[in-house]
């Protein structure tokens, strides 16, 4: 039976208590070790075995899986950096077909949005991967946008400077924007730390479809985000404990010891309430549509289509 998207929320979702949100599982996919999962009222599917994505995108009809792979091809002139080269790999979820690589990417985000999977770095118009074209929105060095394109969010400099959101019932303009997500029914979410007073910085925002606008301050939220058309927010986070990197791996220092790094999850903002972990040692979410959802399914119960999930 097909879920609608509210009914996922309703399901995943308990009422609020205590000013607190119980979450029991959001339908999203995420980033662990270098793989893709997806997971949904409870179910966790693997995507990927490879252990190299560094980021991906699900389209929001299902179709399609993008992954991108990072690889060090250099060091810079004064030896203190690295040269990074990337590839886009791109995996039919709805038919049995093999893969497609695309070499000649650049190292940028990956994003569902604007009814299509972008590919996001800032430095040039944002490209639709499926299509192979270039998406131009005057005024925008780089954006998301609703899946009819009519609301907006990007920013007019490059980097993180002059940020708008436009549409019907939406304007609204910040400073400084570190990171934004735009839902298919238009939905703006953004990490500002542009609002006024330093203790309002790195705040976290929602605006709706009617334009209201609901932030929550000192959100430590960074990286990639995701809002649902419902309004709620997936984040990457810093949680407790200390934890050591090692390629696409986030491991748990045990015992943890002088010069750990933070650890990292993914958190769930519901405006209204406070933010709370869905899941640690992940990062990069993405909500998932009914659509998308169904066509992980579909594609996990296929063996051809799960066997190329794993090269």
């Amino acid at each position: 039976m097909k879920l609608t998207r509210n009914f996922l929320v309703i399901a995943c979702l308990q009422t609020m208590l205590l000013g607190q949100v119980n979450v029991q599982s959001p339908c999203f996919a995420y980033l662990e070790n270098g793989d893709v999962y997806a997971s949904c009222s409870g179910e966790v599917v693997r995507l990927t075995r490879t252990r190299d994505a560094s980021d991906f995108a699900i389209a929001d009809t299902g179709s399609t899986l993008a992954v991108k792979r990072e690889r060090v091809v250099g060091r810079t002139k004064d030896g203190n950096g690295v040269i990074v080269d990337c590839n886009v790999r791109l995996y039919s979820l709805s038919a049995d077909t093999l893969p497609r690589t695309m070499v000649d990417h650049g190292c940028g985000e990956l994003f569902s949005s604007c009814g299509t999977l972008l590919r996001q770095d800032r430095t040039e118009e944002p490209e639709d991967i499926l299509t192979r074209t270039q998406i131009d929105i005057e005024g925008l060095k780089s954006f998301l946008c609703s899946a009819n394109k009519t609301v907006v969010a990007g920013w007019r400099e490059r980097c993180c400077h002059d940020f708008l959101v436009r549409g019907p019932s939406v304007s609204q303009a910040e400073p400084i924007v570190d990171g934004a997500s735009v839902s298919p029914a238009g939905v703006v979410a953004y990490v500002s730390s542009g609002l006024s007073g330093p203790s309002s910085e790195n705040s976290l925002c929602v605006i709706n479809n009617a334009g209201n606008r609901r932030c929550l301050k000192d959100a430590d939220a960074f990286g990639k985000l995701s809002v649902s058309d419902s309004g709620e927010v997936l984040f990457t986070t810093h949680t407790e404990g200390g934890c050591r990197y090692r390629k696409n791996s986030i491991i748990r220092a045990i015992p943890p010891e002088f010069g750990d790094d933070q650890c990292l999850g993914v958190a769930i903002w519901i405006p209204g309430s406070a933010k709370q972990l869905v899941k640690d040692l992940v990062q990069r979410p993405q909500w998932l549509t009914s659509e998308a959802w169904f066509g992980i399914r579909s594609c996990v119960k296929s063996k051809n289509c799960s066997a190329k999930l794993g090269h």
